[in-house]
């Protein structure tokens, strides 16, 4: 592999993305790929060597980027990939002129660094992420940073730190993995300290900058006896260092020794009893991974992502903050504890063994092969309408799909064609009368969805049911060469649908379209299901292949992450969904007369729309149920979650489902789920402590254990909770991902899972 390193500072410069630059660059080459790095240098001139080009950092920063993005484009053929250390805007806008995959690394905030740097903002690190407005320079340097990680194919972060801000920079638009630093072993004679007994040697390394307080620790050692510093590095404070240094108190005790070799301090790191940081802000300090793999324990403040490297009493010491206070204590305990320096410098050698540094490159050079292949692609084929503007789960859910492949989805919706969330949309017009509207997608969805999947070898298509997938499948058996796979999701039993959906007269082609569901069934390359239920369905009617399992897409956050509130001892139920015969509403009305006799003050709110929401409301009304029973339109998830709240359960006596999420969302919130025994009900519902399963059509049986709850408060708590605990042990969003990942696997031909 051909790959282009892009770093801001580069050996002889000293610091964490300087060191990990070469070093993963020697490491690289070392692997047998053909490495060329772009760094910038403080010469006059453009330094031109074999596989090494430095811009002079003098230039004005508009002349660097457009040498740097020319010098990518000019040179596209040298190289397959970038990766990127700094300089980050100039990798990416040359990536994409030159049509190369690029990754970035985000080490900081270059919008915060160069704010700070040019005196436009005075906050710190964290409070700077909070706030949005500034003067036109920081909005642009802010701009220019979230404009740089939504492009970059990946981005990559040291911390978890990093990872919940760069994230935070472009939310759902950036594909972020955290990949921990790691540390040459270097090659050093015995470890030997320069500190006399009783007294303790710390070193302090970076560049000399205000954010990392130095003169904190200088202030330390100065309130201290039987404490020496040295500091190594350069920058703009040093000269205020080295007035602090000159006082009586510490003189010859703080050493200034400046920038050095990176050998040199790393024997200097492995001599010092205690590496030290003062900061208020770090990504995930290399140097402090440096000292651990030396086997010398850290003495530091929280800042940023050190914690993730640091543990406070096992490998080194993390003081509360940035104060001189804070470091006399840590040096008087370690002066004045025999025991516990050894102790910390055996639990930094071991911590350090987690952190060298072919750990680090494994993981970058598998990042490398991953955006360096062609990318998986797909046509997804489904008659789901999609709305103008589409709503917040199906831009959420098609982000998540554009982070795993190049998709185009074939609906229906307002004609055009339009990008959501990163997937190329196709909408065909919604008519009536539905038969109408279904004829035209039909007809056309299937030739469309054929020619774009043919058009790039290895494109599949993927159908939302065994509908959309029998013109698909027909079609494709005409083409002679580039016949695309084809994927069969199974929402729900294929049988329902001209049973139980839309009018009456589809039932008499009911018997044909369970036929022609057989056959399009048996002929598809693979099946994803949501179900166990729907995956033994699919096997009973012949199917053969390889299926996968996993959720619907549903955004859970809302539901998981509000607290929980004790379920009312108003004797209240609710039911979500659409209003057709397949919920089952007329069942759970007839239902609720019985309830209704025993439970006089019982309530029902049917929250949802459909075809049946007329006859409904009149059949209420004609049974004097009114004043019991309450219709709530669809409503956002912030108001449903709200309105599960007031309930003390959820009500769901459908004919047919395959897994609704609205079982795990009202379980989500503390409360016991009352369904019929139908689909994948039972993987969801523990009958008789999370809630209760009933046989679908049992009148008697759902009103008997909807008043077994409403009618004993205890037992609605304790089956809440129960619900509560079952949702917790999910994540659909994560669940749905990782389906999606198989599914990009399944497409490249790296995976043949089956999972019944």
């Amino acid at each position: 592999m051909k790959i282009v390193v892009i770093t801001g500072i580069f050996p002889p410069d000293i610091g964490g993305p300087a060191t990990h630059a070469s070093s993963l660059s020697t490491e690289l080459r070392a692997r047998g790929h053909d490495v060329a790095v772009v760094a910038a240098t403080d010469a006059a001139r453009m330094i031109r060597e074999r596989n090494l080009m430095r811009v002079p950092r003098r230039w004005p920063w508009p002349v660097r980027f457009v040498a740097v993005v020319l010098w990518l484009v000019w040179h596209r053929r040298r190289y397959d990939v970038i990766y990127a250390t700094g300089m980050g805007a100039e990798a990416v806008a040359g990536a994409k002129l030159a049509r190369r995959p690029v990754i970035v690394k985000v080490v900081g905030d270059p919008a915060w660094e160069r704010g700070r740097r040019m005196t436009l903002t005075d906050e710190g690190f964290d409070q700077f992420q909070q706030r949005s407005s500034a003067g036109l320079r920081l909005r642009a340097m802010r701009w220019l940073r979230s404009w740089t990680v939504k492009r970059a194919d990946v981005v990559v972060a040291p911390s978890d730190y990093l990872r919940r801000i760069a994230n935070a920079w472009a939310p759902g638009e950036v594909d972020v993995r955290v990949v921990p630093n790691g540390v040459v072993v270097p090659k050093m004679s015995a470890r030997r300290s320069d500190s006399a007994p009783g007294d303790l040697h710390a070193v302090w390394v970076g560049r000399l900058v205000s954010h990392k307080h130095v003169d904190v620790l200088v202030e330390a050692v100065r309130q201290t006896t039987g404490v020496t510093l040295d500091l190594i590095g350069d920058g703009p404070e040093r000269s205020v260092l080295e007035g602090l240094a000159d006082h009586p108190n510490v003189a010859g005790r703080v050493r200034l020794l400046g920038a050095q070799e990176h050998g040199d301090v790393l024997t200097r790191i492995a001599q010092a009893d205690v590496l030290v940081s003062s900061s208020s802000y770090e990504g995930l300090p290399h140097v402090a991974i440096e000292a651990l793999v030396c086997g010398t324990p850290v003495v530091t403040t929280p800042a940023g992502g050190v914690t993730e490297a640091v543990t406070h009493g096992v490998d080194g010491l993390v003081v509360d903050a940035s104060t001189p206070e804070a470091f006399v204590d840590a040096f008087t305990r370690l002066r004045e504890d025999p025991a516990l320096l050894p102790r910390l410098k055996e639990g930094a050698k071991k911590t350090g063994e987690a952190w060298r540094f072919d750990h680090c490159a494994d993981t970058i050079e598998a990042l490398l092969y991953e955006v360096t292949r062609s990318p998986a692609r797909a046509v997804f084929v489904g008659k789901t309408q999609l709305f103008e503007p589409p709503g917040p789960d199906v831009e959420r859910k098609f982000k998540l799909l554009s982070k795993h492949l190049r998709g185009i989805s074939l609906n229906t919706g307002p004609v055009g064609v339009r990008r959501v969330g990163g997937i190329l949309t196709v909408s065909f017009p919604v008519v009536r009368p539905g038969a109408l509207g279904g004829l035209i997608f039909y007809t056309f969805s299937p030739p469309l969805a054929l020619g774009i999947a043919a058009s790039r070898d290895g494109t599949v298509i993927v159908c939302q049911s065994p509908y959309e997938a029998t013109g698909v499948i027909l079609l494709r058996n005409l083409l002679f060469f580039r016949r695309p796979r084809v994927l069969v999701e199974l929402h729900g039993d294929w049988v329902t649908a001209p049973r139980l959906y839309g009018s009456g007269a589809r039932r008499f082609v009911a018997p044909l379209t369970d036929r022609v569901c057989v056959w399009t069934l048996r002929r598809a390359d693979r099946v994803r299901v949501v179900s166990e239920v729907l995956a033994a369905r699919a096997r009973e009617v012949g199917y053969t292949g390889g299926i996968d399992r996993y959720v619907t897409f549903s955004d859970f956050g809302v539901f998981m992450d509000r607290p929980t509130v004790a379920p009312p001892h108003e004797p209240k139920v609710i039911f979500v969904g659409v209003l057709e015969r397949y919920k089952a509403v007329d069942v759970l009305l007839d239902a609720w007369k019985e309830v209704t006799d025993r439970v006089p003050e019982a309530r029902l709110v049917i929250v949802g729309d459909g075809s049946l929401r007329h006859a409904l409301r009149e059949r209420v009304e004609a049974e004097g149920l009114g004043s019991s029973v309450e219709f709530r339109d669809p409503m956002p998830r912030e108001e449903l979650c709200s309105a599960i709240d007031e309930a003390v359960c959820l009500v769901l006596p459908s004919r047919s489902e395959g897994l609704p999420r609205i079982v795990l969302e009202a379980m989500a919130r503390g409360r016991p789920v009352i369904a019929a025994a139908v689909g994948g009900m039972a993987e969801l519902i523990d009958h008789g402590v999370s809630g209760y399963l009933v046989a679908p059509e049992d009148v008697l049986g759902l009103a008997d254990d909807i008043v077994r709850l409403i009618d004993d408060y205890e037992r609605a708590s304790t089956m809440g909770a129960a619900a509560r605990s079952r949702a917790e042990e999910r994540s659909p969003v994560a669940e749905y991902e990782a389906g999606v990942e198989r599914l990009t696997k399944w497409i490249r031909g790296d995976s043949a899972i089956d999972r019944p």
